[in-house]
């Protein structure tokens, strides 16, 4: 998703990923490291979009065996096709995570 190459939906299809959304790489690993350095039992993001900033953030609970991460966003599967979602289930981080407003579920 970084390379800014056509990702798959959770309709199976290849889908451009709007610029707009981006977490840079450098902008990810700061909110990982600032996200890791409270280590919340829960944390709660308004907007999934294409799942970078969610990636971020459950990379470090993963690899740091903490909390659970909640999205709230009622546009990620009609307005984003669902790659967020598909992103997270395909990195087996859908035991931290959990969706809220119409989005599909990930398990």
């Amino acid at each position: 998703m970084l390379k800014s190459e056509n990702q798959l939906g959770s309709d199976g299809i290849p889908h451009e990923i709007d610029s707009r959304t981006r977490v840079s790489f450098l902008r990810g690993s700061v909110l990982a490291a600032i996200h890791n350095s409270i280590r919340p039992s829960l944390s709660i993001e308004i907007g999934l979009a294409y799942g970078f900033s969610a990636l971020f953030i459950l990379d470090s609970m993963f690899e740091n065996n903490y909390g659970k991460h909640v999205a709230i966003d009622p546009y990620e599967v009609t307005d984003y096709h669902g790659i967020g979602l598909k992103s997270i289930r395909d990195l087996k981080f859908h035991d931290r995570f959990e969706c809220k407003k119409r989005c599909q579920s990930t398990r």
